[in-house]
């Protein structure tokens, strides 16, 4: 981590869980990925 911090943005610049699930449904049916790993940090 930086050590001044990190800045937060707000709700409305992150993606919603059903955006990210619609993501990695195009990733797979489309782009022919075998599967997605979402990690933290």
């Amino acid at each position: 981590m930086p050590a001044e911090g990190m800045k937060w943005l707000p709700r409305s610049e992150i993606l919603s869980f059903e955006e990210i699930e619609r993501f990695a449904r195009v990733c797979i049916e489309r782009f022919g990925f075998d599967g997605i790993r979402l990690t933290g940090g």
